[in-house]
């Protein structure tokens, strides 16, 4: 009887039990073919950065060397300066195409993930290998929204580096609508809240395609009205947080009234680095003039200009990165809600 016993002990240390390896290697299976094109993304979008920012960054060091900054008439300055602010509207369009990072991350990574697996019935074997089913989807979620969330992060690092130079050259603002959203703080937030919402549409509609198509309308369409800085009449989403709490000056020049958001570089109107939230002109008697009224103030049969008021509403340099973070702790926020309802979801469906 105890040899029997004995006999049954296995000889021996126990295999250890790596289910985070396995959700590894099984996400690797059956999402390959998508690990290897979002790879050859990240890849092309970083070479798209790296290789044009290698020359802004040189023209704008030989700028500086020369001693240019002020002195922008001095030989040799207008074409350094023209180098540097030559890349600046590839800059915006670049900007522009990384938010194709979220919306691709959602559409092709989070509505497959499990709305695959229900279409083909391959999770009546995938969720009885000893795991369970809510501990395997999370696993092989954590996996694919860590890794595309990581690219973003490096994405928005190099976009950063990119804009640097021509920021510093007065020819675009980190506050501008397009670059807002591809920091490496609130582009990977995008990230995340577009995985989780993929997700979560993929496993309540169980069918691949649809799924992929109801994901693309509101991560696309948030996607583009935060970048878009005027959409019709009204400011972009982005445009709409950055009016909250402006701080007010009186200004001593003439500033044009205009009810969007413009770059300020501290030419006269706010300090250095803030953004120019709106500006308006008042009568002596306090009256705000409509913009065709404030214009003909510049008129030069107009000069008693004493009386009239010019002020402007801006956001202070400073509250550049508290801005960032509300903005992508609201987007986090909204994608951890979406995992809770995936996580109950897993729960209830059979």
């Amino acid at each position: 009887m105890s040899s029997l016993a004995l006999a049954a002990v296995p000889s021996g240390p126990a295999r250890p039990h790596h289910p985070w390896r396995r959700a590894a290697r099984a996400s690797w299976v059956v999402h390959r073919t998508t690990f290897l094109v979002l790879g050859a993304l990240f890849v092309a979008l970083a070479a798209g950065i790296v290789v044009p920012g290698l020359s802004v960054h040189r023209d704008y060091a030989q700028f500086m060397a020369k001693g240019c900054p002020g002195h922008t008439t001095m030989k040799g300055c207008p074409q350094l300066l023209a180098a540097v602010g030559g890349e600046e509207s590839f800059l915006s369009n670049l900007a522009v195409l990384l938010h194709l990072v979220p919306l691709v991350a959602g559409v092709f990574i989070g509505a497959p993930l499990i709305s695959r697996e229900l279409e083909s019935s391959s999770f009546r074997f995938t969720w009885t290998q000893g795991m369970g089913k809510l501990r395997f989807e999370l696993r092989r979620y954590v996996l694919l929204a860590g890794s595309t969330v990581v690219i973003a992060v490096v994405l928005g690092l190099l976009i950063g580096w990119f804009a640097h130079p021509i920021e510093r050259v007065g020819l675009t603002s980190h506050w501008d609508a397009t670059l807002f959203d591809t920091t490496p703080l609130v582009l990977p937030a995008w990230t995340f809240f577009s995985m989780a919402a993929g997700t979560l549409i993929g496993l309540a509609m169980g069918r691949t395609v649809s799924a992929m198509a109801v994901t693309a309308v509101p991560v696309g369409g948030l996607l583009a009205f935060g970048a878009i800085p005027r959409l019709g009449a009204s400011p972009g989403l982005i445009g709409r947080v950055l009016q909250l709490g402006p701080a007010v000056a009186r200004s001593k020049h003439y500033l044009p009234a205009q009810p969007w958001n413009e770059p300020s570089h501290g030419v006269g109107f706010g300090p250095k680095g803030s953004w120019l939230v709106r500006s308006w002109v008042t009568t002596p008697h306090g009256r705000v003039l409509g913009s065709t009224q404030a214009f003909d103030l510049l008129s030069p049969r107009r000069a008693e200009l004493q009386h009239y008021s010019f002020w402007y509403s801006y956001q202070p340099a400073g509250r550049f990165w508290t801005f960032e973070a509300l903005v992508a702790l609201a987007l986090v926020i909204v994608g951890a809600l979406f995992v809770v309802a995936l996580v109950r979801l897993l729960r209830c469906n059979g």
